[in-house]
């Protein structure tokens, strides 16, 4: 989505009603290429400081001569919660790390088993599979919806394999798991 982007190519009233999420990835191109870093990420009081400058450089002045538009303040206001490394929670890791999760465990109570399959998932990516939740933000109907649908995909996509290991894991405990229909 942030590759078809053009804010340039916007007229005021499409920049306004961008979601700031997209101006975030944006922003981020842009404060990557001044720090001479592809990988940089404001992850410090400082850095998150310099982002918001070139945040706050992609705004347009409207008709009354203010630049200030509702979106770009929604993007200040969120910075601090938003633009945070995904990293999983110490306890959560304390679980995961439990020797009920390991390989060659044979434990067969359900939330073992899936916490087996979330840790490999986390071994897998990194971090923990997404909620697919969307933050309410300024935006117009049709990239709102466009930006919900892809946190909606990730999100099944990352259940769908949370899932399949679980159905591995079942599997390779040698366990029969039945189904009960209600």
């Amino acid at each position: 989505m942030a590759v078809n982007t053009d804010l340039n190519s916007m007229t005021l009233e499409e920049l306004r009603h961008t979601p700031y999420i997209l101006l975030y990835l944006l922003a981020l191109q842009h404060y990557r290429i001044e720090v001479g870093d592809e990988q940089a990420f404001p992850d410090t009081y400082a850095k998150r400081k310099q982002f918001l400058d070139v945040l706050w450089k992609m705004r347009r002045e409207g008709e009354s001569g203010s630049p200030d538009a509702e979106n770009f303040i929604e993007a200040r206001t969120a910075l601090p919660r938003s633009l945070q490394r995904s990293e999983v929670p110490r306890r959560v890791s304390e679980i995961l790390m439990d020797h009920k999760c390991d390989d060659t465990s044979k434990c067969a109570q359900p939330f073992w088993i899936i916490c087996a399959a979330l840790r490999r998932f986390v071994d897998a990516h990194g971090v923990l599979p997404l909620s697919g939740i969307l933050p309410d933000m300024t935006s117009d109907s049709k990239r709102y919806s466009h930006l919900a649908s892809i946190f909606r995909e990730k999100a099944l996509a990352d259940a769908a394999e949370v899932y399949a290991h679980t159905r591995q894991i079942v599997q390779e405990r040698g366990l029969n798991i039945v189904r009960k229909s209600s």
